[in-house]
């Protein structure tokens, strides 16, 4: 016997609520009587055996002759193994939107015609809504005033592209309060590598930004600091070596020549100790300070050093002769001495000009 001969013994007369529902009684909302009044076909899932298997019933009217419809083609189908995998999909879309959900940073998809496909919590408040009222909104439909949904270039590149891009972009929430994203845009492919969406991962880096600034306004101010440290100390350097330089000059013109001079009279043995004593300590004092100027000096001879007088003042070796009553080839003599003693060895160096840089007096 048939499989078809079968099943028109088993179930034929039985009612479709009998047949399909397992109940004596018909259905409030009955499948066969809105396909007879409406003369369409319907469609109704039905589940059996404690939802453990799903069927499609279509229930399709077949024209009369003449009146409405007297009989119904029924198909069915097991639909259980695609409604479990529907399921297991809404299980894993629910899955991934509680993940999403829990996330700080905005995420959302937007396919080609930029409208959204998903979008989180995070992304959704910005707004002022949930995330299934964001679902099928068009970007710039969403938030006209806001920089955040408008399509810009990189969305085109990941689209017509396939590029990820990087970028910075400010944004005003619905509260008015400004952050700075830092926002990646990444295409989205389906199972044959085409392009269906771009995916939008934002990161409010406002705190970071501002800490930023600040860090960078503290260099600046650090290194302006250095930078007026570095004055004063080279200020305080400065004067320094002028303090050095004066006393130097102190020594070498208001006090070595007078005891330079002191020591050529005529002086009680204390009185000269006393005098050597004092050019010792200068000596020291000037040799501490680098002063090679002052070794020269004191060097000379007392006869030296009333010519460099005179040469310093500009006289010439035949006015300086007859002053001090020498012939001018002493004088010469002394002169080159001098030069020696003062290690000037370049014939270039003018003497006069050296000994009015030193000072004498």
């Amino acid at each position: 016997m048939s499989q078809v001969r079968k099943f028109r013994l088993k179930y034929f007369g039985v009612a479709c609520h009998k047949l399909f529902h397992g109940r004596d009684t018909p259905c409030s909302r009955c499948s066969a009587r809105e396909a007879f009044a409406t003369c369409k076909p319907v469609h109704t899932e039905v589940s059996q055996r404690n939802d453990l298997t799903s069927i499609r019933v279509s229930m399709h009217p077949i024209p009369g002759q003449q009146g409405p419809p007297r009989y119904l083609l029924v198909h069915v189908a097991d639909i259980t193994e695609a409604r479990k995998t529907d399921l297991k999909l809404r299980q894993q879309e629910r899955f991934l939107q509680a993940i999403l959900d829990n996330l700080e940073d905005p995420v959302w998809i937007r396919d080609r015609d930029y409208r959204y496909l998903m979008a989180n919590s995070s992304f959704s408040s910005l707004f002022g809504l949930k995330p299934e009222q964001i679902i099928g909104r068009k970007a710039e439909a969403l938030h006209p005033e806001s920089s955040f949904t408008q399509v810009d270039s990189t969305d085109r590149k990941a689209l017509e592209q396939g590029i990820a891009a990087r970028l910075e972009q400010p944004v005003t929430d619905i509260n008015n309060t400004h952050h700075l994203f830092e926002i990646r845009k990444i295409p989205v492919h389906d199972d044959q590598g085409r392009i269906i969406g771009v995916a939008g991962i934002a990161r409010d880096i406002t705190d970071r930004k501002e800490m930023d600034q600040r860090y960078e306004q503290q260099e600046k101010q650090l290194q302006e600091n250095e930078a007026l440290l570095r004055e004063i100390l080279q200020a305080q350097e400065e004067d320094r070596e002028i303090l050095e330089q004066q006393l130097i000059e102190g020594l070498q013109h208001g006090v070595l020549p007078y005891l330079i001079k002191l020591q050529q009279t005529n002086l009680e043995p204390m009185a000269r100790l006393f005098v050597e004593t004092a050019m010792s300590n200068v000596k020291q004092i000037l040799s501490s300070h680098g002063a090679e100027l002052s070794t020269g000096l004191l060097r000379l001879t007392p006869m030296e050093l009333k010519i460099a007088e005179l040469v310093r003042e500009g006289m010439q070796t035949k006015e300086i002769a007859a002053r001090l009553g020498l012939s001018p080839a002493t004088v010469n003599t002394h002169r080159r001495n001098i030069r020696k003693r003062l290690g000037l060895n370049k014939k270039s160096t003018n003497l006069h000009s050296f000994l009015n840089s030193i000072s004498l007096q």
